[in-house]
């Protein structure tokens, strides 16, 4: 749900808040930190990202390809 909000600039800071009101819920969801990764990216605070998609990847092993990706990104956005 967050991520289509994200898509629409009136309503991105409502994303955030709905992505961060479910990780007050469930703070051990791996998909909660991974989606506030990218909202962190898209919003330009990329320190933040960073630590929330290697949250991610510590709590599902499994999400470890895509956290990657994510830092991948995040690395050429900070380079530029």
């Amino acid at each position: 749900l967050s991520v289509v909000y994200s898509e629409d600039n009136k309503t991105f800071d409502k994303a955030v808040r709905y992505i961060e009101k479910a990780l007050s819920l469930d703070g051990g969801n791996a998909v909660f930190h991974f989606t506030y990764g990218q909202l962190l990216t898209l919003k330009g605070k990329f320190d933040d990202a960073k630590k929330s998609f290697q949250r991610a990847a510590q709590l599902n092993s499994d999400m470890k390809n895509e956290v990657n990706e994510e830092l991948k990104k995040l690395k050429k956005l900070e380079e530029s």
